[in-house]
C-alpha cells in the first residue's frame, strides 16, 4: 500500500531505512544478548552488507529488476540466517 500512498521513491527510502534497521541492528541484538557466537556475527554481518547494498541498489536503479533482486536475496538471506543460528546453536 505504501507505493499508491506514499509514491515509489518514499517506498525506496523506506526499504533501504527498514533493511537497515533489521537487517543490521535488529539481527545484532542476537550477539549482544549473548545467545549467539563469532560465526553467528560474521555471516550476519556478511549477509545484511549484502542485503543493504540490495535496498540501496534499489534506490538508485528504478527499475523491476532491481525490485526482484531484493526480494530474492530477502528469502536466501532469512533461510542461511537461520541455518547459522542452527549451526552456531550447536557448536
Amino acid at each position: 500500500m505504501l507505493p499508491v500512498v506514499k509514491g515509489e521513491e518514499a517506498t525506496r527510502a523506506s526499504i533501504l531505512r527498514y533493511t537497515v534497521a533489521v537487517s543490521v541492528l535488529a539481527t545484532l541484538m542476537f550477539v549482544f544478548v549473548g545467545s549467539m557466537g563469532v560465526i553467528y556475527l560474521t555471516t550476519s554481518l556478511i549477509l545484511g552488507g549484502v542485503f543493504t547494498y540490495y535496498a540501496w541498489r534499489l534506490l538508485r536503479e528504478k527499475h523491476r529488476g532491481a525490485t526482484l533482486r531484493l526480494y530474492k536475496f530477502s528469502i536466501l538471506y532469512l533461510a542461511l540466517l537461520f541455518l547459522v543460528v542452527m549451526v552456531d546453536g550447536a557448536i
